[in-house]
């Protein structure tokens, strides 16, 4: 909702305008108030009658006014130490930003009647823009993961205040400014090195996903060559290949990334990890601030609670055995991570598959497990069945199994007779 911050200052600013440029005998009568006023209305008027409606109609539809984003990217808390290092990692680059500072300058040359003159009134209302947006939005929710892109809506402002800048200061003073147009040039023709130098290693390769700080080249990051492909085109292969395996079944995937894998796969139901098109997950509390974006994510329990699957291409977030299951793909394999066995879908999928997918048979593992049961100590009944219990017996409908594990608890947990 950070355009609220634009609407905002665009209205006061108006107010204040029309306070300040009062004439005639109509204006003197009512004063600068009413002036203020009447130029507030004008402002808000059709705002509220395009915008209004949708926002009726965006929260019967979706329960809430503000965006999942908001949420998911906590836009109510203040992060301002990454805020502020993901301004100045930008400025780092761009350096041609400092032109901002003449068009501060020329605004304090002035001094009065700047909101009168109509070319002093546009740099100032550019810069009151830029210093809103970047330090009342920007900074205090901490940046974004993607290098430069929360910044990119006041860029054309930083520039536009300073050229009038510029103009003020220099404009009868032709050489110092023709020195200035020319430095400036040489300048932004240097600034695309700058940038991709600040994602190198010392050695000189460049850095992933995770970039510094948790900002990245996301552009770099998705489009570069991997192997003959990009990681876009990847995700499509990959995509395109599960999705036959899992066509019209009820499947339910978590997905990281740009969700590509996704799109591209058609899965039933996707949920995304760090909770952008998830509210419950967009919802939950951080305990500790990190990648912007990134800080949220949810636990095995609740991926079990809400019978998510699979996910793929990530990192187990439990790597024990018989949660794995390798799908050819291309020549390979695809390495997914089951969050619960769907005995009937997985059945389904080994009948259509067989020589295409390789998984534990969970319920024949079970068996084989209950087995060695009387050898096992009591606390590693106790471990194996909670965990049993949320990969399986929570999905499926197996009360002989779960009634022999339980029948071997609740024997051993029974004390033993008296002499």
């Amino acid at each position: 909702p950070d355009g609220v911050v634009f609407l905002i200052v665009g209205g006061a600013f108006a107010a204040a305008r029309a306070a300040a440029t009062r004439s005639g005998p109509r204006a003197a009568r009512h004063g600068a108030a009413a002036a203020a006023a009447a130029a507030a209305l004008r402002f808000a008027a059709p705002v509220l009658l395009l915008l209004g409606p949708y926002a009726v109609w965006k929260v019967a539809y979706y329960g809430d006014l503000l965006p999942n984003t908001y949420y998911a990217k906590s836009g109510g808390s203040s992060y301002w130490s990454q805020g502020f290092f993901y301004l100045a990692l930008y400025a780092r680059a761009y350096l041609s930003s400092a032109l901002l500072a003449l068009g501060i300058a020329a605004l304090l040359r002035r001094r009065g009647g700047l909101l009168a003159e109509p070319r002093s009134a546009g740099a100032l209302l550019a810069l009151v823009f830029v210093a809103a947006y970047a330090l009342g939005f920007v900074a205090r929710v901490g940046g974004d993961f993607m290098y430069a892109r929360f910044l990119i809506p006041i860029v054309p402002l930083v520039y536009f205040a300073g050229e009038a800048g510029m103009r003020a200061l220099l404009e009868e003073r032709r050489l110092p400014l023709g020195i200035l147009v020319a430095g400036l040039l040489l300048l932004v023709s240097h600034e695309k090195s700058r940038r991709d130098a600040l994602f190198l290693h010392p050695d000189g390769g460049r850095l992933g996903s995770s970039g510094v700080r948790g900002v990245a080249d996301e552009h770099w990051y998705w489009s570069h060559d991997d192997g003959g492909l990009t990681l876009i085109e990847r995700h499509e292969r990959i995509g395109r290949a599960l999705g036959r395996y899992f066509e019209g079944e009820p499947v339910k995937v978590l997905l990281g990334g740009q969700a590509s894998l996704g799109y591209y796969a058609r899965f039933a139901v996707c949920i995304e990890y760090a909770g952008l098109t998830d509210p419950e997950i967009a919802r939950m509390p951080i305990d500790t601030r990190g990648r912007p974006g990134h800080e949220k994510g949810p636990s095995l329990e609740d991926l079990a609670r809400r019978s998510v699957h699979f996910q793929f291409l990530k990192r187990p977030l439990d790597p024990a055995f018989y949660r794995l299951a390798n799908f050819r793909v291309d020549g390979g394999a695809v390495r997914g991570e089951m969050f619960h066995y769907d005995r009937p879908m997985m059945e389904r999928i080994r009948a259509r598959f067989r020589d295409e997918v390789e998984f534990v048979d969970f319920p024949a593992f079970l068996d084989s497990w209950i087995e060695e049961m009387p050898e096992m100590p009591l606390a590693e009944i106790e471990t194996g069945y909670e965990e049993f219990r949320s990969f399986y017996f929570l999905h499926n409908h197996d009360p002989r199994r779960e009634g022999r594990i339980l029948s071997e608890r609740s024997l051993r947990r029974s004390p033993p007779p008296a002499p």
